[in-house]
């Protein structure tokens, strides 16, 4: 009886923890000095491929920062994997074309008691056994060769995919590097405000010294020289940003030091004279994302035909053949020979409702592929009459610059003649500083859509692209490497 009660007891006490267990408490954080140390295991891991960092002497082109990220990308190495991953695929799936063959061995030593006419004897035996066997699908309605097909697909699909992104990190570094000399153009036009501001105080401090204008043309001129001051330290940090952002894709670390090689200060510019429906159909079959989508869409239509297969009967074959030994002594060899017939009868609806799914996600594949074409020709046809608006604009904007720069020219005369007023040298200086700004825009406007339509067009290489305006050399006086030249990044 005492034992019983230490049973329930005991029972009790364990219903009670397993209650606990279940309802626990909410954990409270340990304190920091009894937190274990984190320690290295194997999800830590290093970077398998290193990045190629250029030497910090040599004045990199555009053409060369585009080899270096595309080098230096992790987005292509992750679209390439993606496609040795679907190649893997491709290769399971033509296994279902083989037979499988299995070798199967078995050992085993047993030690009994029999009984023979009421008398009690130990019996003990050695049994080894070998089975070959092999197993083979002979007919499935289609269903291998539609996984094998949706395979193909998919590894087509994420090949064009993988030719994309090698594009869109080009598209990427060539907008920073545009977005880079852009700012590194603006910062120039900045310091040479500065300047003719500067001039303009020093010619307003004279004439005030003489009498012959009063000090409020000194006090305006000032004003005018701190405020192109802020805005130059303002153009400053933008430049910094502008190159830590081209540093990013190249796939390098932001501390990186790169000289950049400049463009031409004459950029020649031709009249867009292609045809719309030309550029459209170029796009239509060039572009690899729509390539893709397209592989998808094929990609679906063959996983229909898996779907269906799955609603059909299957015939297979099983051969099979080995040998048996007990006790030292061969037996007779065994084989065997088996076709089966596998017809569905019901499956809780699953295979039916998977076909649905399947031809779900065809009509909805096809949708996607529409969408992206028509996205594909809006970009297109954006980008072409940008094209064409900023080749014009970068005609003006030579034409703008030149005319506010005589104009400067002529007001600071008239000024320091006593003929024109302060306001006018400062609205002549404010015109030539908008002129300057104007023409780094206008240069970066018009490359850029040129590279968005090429990209947009799926025809974004390196050898067409760079070589009507970077066959100029850079030299160090005019290569800028974040306001540095690039003897400095050696010391």
């Amino acid at each position: 009886m005492t034992f019983f009660r230490l049973c329930v007891f005991a029972g009790v006490v364990l219903l009670c923890s397993g209650c606990d267990y279940y309802m626990p408490n909410p954990p409270c954080p340990p304190p920091p000095s009894a937190r274990p140390t984190i320690t290295r295991t194997f999800s830590w891991v290093e970077p398998t491929v290193l990045p190629v960092i250029p030497d910090p002497s040599e004045t990199l082109a555009l053409a060369d920062l585009v080899d270096l990220g595309l080098q230096n990308s992790p987005t292509t190495r992750i679209a390439w994997y993606q496609a040795k991953e679907a190649a893997a695929d491709v290769g399971s799936a033509r296994g279902a074309y083989l037979p499988t063959l299995n070798l199967e061995g078995a050992w085993q030593k047993n030690q009994f008691l029999t009984t023979s006419f009421n008398i009690a004897e130990v019996a003990r035996e050695k049994i080894m056994d070998a089975t070959l066997s092999s197993t083979y699908l002979l007919f499935d309605f289609g269903g291998r060769n539609g996984t094998l097909m949706a395979a193909r697909a998919a590894l087509d699909s994420l090949n064009w995919t993988y030719n994309w992104e090698v594009q869109t990190v080009m598209i990427n570094v060539i907008q920073s590097y545009y977005n880079y000399i852009n700012a590194q153009d603006i910062v120039a036009a900045a310091e040479d405000t500065v300047e003719d501001n500067l001039t303009t105080v020093e010619a307003a401090t004279a004439l005030a010294q003489t009498g012959a204008q009063s000090i409020s043309d000194q006090l305006q001129a000032e004003t005018s020289l701190v405020q192109s001051q802020i805005q130059l330290e303002q153009d400053r940090g933008i430049l910094n940003v502008a190159y830590a952002t081209l540093i990013q894709s190249l796939g390098l670390s932001p501390d990186t030091f790169v000289c950049v090689a400049p463009l031409p200060q004459k950029i020649e510019t031709e009249d867009v004279c292609e045809n719309m429906t030309a550029l459209l159909q170029i796009a239509k079959e060039n572009r690899a994302d729509l390539m893709a989508a397209r592989a998808s869409v094929l990609e679906k239509r063959f996983e229909i035909r898996t779907a269906r297969s799955a609603l059909m009967p299957t015939l297979n074959s099983n051969v099979s053949g080995g040998y048996q030994n007990i006790n030292g002594s061969r037996y007779l060899n065994v084989y065997g020979l088996e076709f089966d017939v596998q017809v569905p009868i019901f499956n809780q609806f699953t295979d039916i409702n998977n076909l649905r799914k399947a031809q779900a996600e065809l009509l909805e594949s096809q949708a996607v592929l529409d969408n992206d074409e028509l996205a594909a020709y809006l970009s297109v046809l954006s980008d072409y009459y940008e094209l064409i608006a900023n080749t014009k604009i970068l005609k003006y904007s030579y034409k703008y610059l030149d005319i506010a720069t005589k104009n400067r020219e002529v007001a600071f005369a008239n000024y320091k003649m006593g003929v024109t007023t302060i306001i006018d040298l400062m609205t002549a200086n404010n015109a030539l500083n908008l002129a300057r700004m104007q023409l780094a825009d206008a240069k970066t406007n018009f490359l850029s859509s040129l590279a968005n339509l090429s990209y947009d067009m799926g025809e974004l290489t390196v050898g067409d692209f760079f070589g009507f305006f970077m066959e100029e050399e850079c030299v160090d006086e005019e290569c800028e490497c974040l306001g540095s030249d690039c003897a400095s990044l050696l010391d």
